[in-house]
């Protein structure tokens, strides 16, 4: 879960969109562009956020935020991942066809 207990609602949004698209196959073709796009408006939203805090709850805030960014980077990794087996197993495929032609 990217949300935690000082994520305000506007990152919140972000974040639900984060998670449903994860869960989502990258292989269709918007959803890796639409994921980009989102960790990109999170991270525009994050540093306008910092701005607006004092020291102590930027403090706390952060040290939450790192452990969601970290998640999220987690997850990203293990989408590429998935994405990089799919297009070597195509890649197998393609070459298998290859053969026989």
């Amino acid at each position: 879960m990217l949300s935690h207990a000082l994520t305000p609602g506007p990152l919140t949004i972000l974040n639900d969109k984060l998670e449903r698209l994860l869960h989502l196959d990258f292989n269709e073709s918007n959803n890796e562009q639409c994921f980009a796009q989102l960790v990109s408006q999170r991270h525009d939203f994050i540093v306008e956020y910092l701005t607006q805090l004092t020291d102590q709850a930027r403090s706390s805030f952060v040290s939450l935020e790192l452990v969601s960014a970290e998640q999220l980077t987690q997850r990203a990794v293990e989408k590429r991942n998935e994405i990089k087996q799919t297009l070597s197993s195509l890649s197998r495929k393609k070459r298998a066809i290859q053969k026989f032609k």
